[in-house]
């Protein structure tokens, strides 16, 4: 009887494997193909990341050296292989600086402009787009540089409203760069903080009216 119960126990694990086993091993496969490939991926990653970095520090560099035409070859190269890296935006933010310095506004703008346009990281965006309103502010193209400040995000406002109110300025709109002055000051304090530059800018425009 005991021989009997073990072959019955023998037969139905037998019969289970034959019903089961082939889905076991798949599963088994699957799962560690997924490891396989997780780990991959993350090994691509990180090459992808040292790639870029390495990219970034040799714009840099070559910035430093006042070689912008290497520069712009290496930042070439990033946006090319590396488009959503944000060594990518800290690259063009590199080239912009240097283009602004160097009177190049336009092609700063278009910097920046990609960078509003491509970045994957929504901070970097938004930073651009502020550089990229005070480039047009130094253009003269008040209407543009309004326009893109009024796209910005919240968590950027004090910024915006305290470029409005030089962009109001520079039309000679001492009414409304004094509202923007004021709504930047507001915004701060809400935050708990200050700019003495933007009271100074106020008192700046109140003593013209004085005048």
């Amino acid at each position: 009887m005991e021989n009997e119960t073990e072959q019955e126990q023998l037969e139905a694990i037998r019969k289970w494997w034959q019903e089961n086993g082939k889905a076991i091993i798949a599963g088994l496969l699957i799962g560690l193909g997924g490891v396989i490939g997780w780990q991959q991926w993350g090994a691509w990653k990180v090459r992808q990341s040292e790639g870029a970095s390495a990219l970034y520090q040799q714009v840099t560099e070559a910035i430093q050296r006042g070689d912008s035409d290497d520069g712009g070859t290496f930042a070439t190269e990033l946006l090319a292989d590396h488009a959503g890296s944000p060594y990518t935006a800290l690259a063009l933010f590199a080239l912009a600086a240097k283009d602004v310095q160097e009177g190049k506004l336009e092609s700063a703008g278009e910097r920046y402009r990609w960078v509003v346009e491509n970045s994957a990281q929504p901070e970097h965006a938004e930073i651009a787009r502020l550089r990229l309103a005070r480039v047009l502010l130094s253009e003269g193209d008040y209407s543009s540089a309004l326009a893109a400040l009024d796209a910005v995000a919240p968590a950027f406002r004090a910024d915006a409203d305290e470029l409005k109110g030089d962009v109001y300025a520079a039309q000679g709109d001492s009414v409304r760069a004094r509202d923007a002055y004021q709504a930047a000051v507001a915004t701060l304090a809400m935050a708990g903080g200050s700019n003495p530059w933007l009271v100074m800018k106020l008192e700046s425009l109140a003593a013209s009216a004085a005048e």
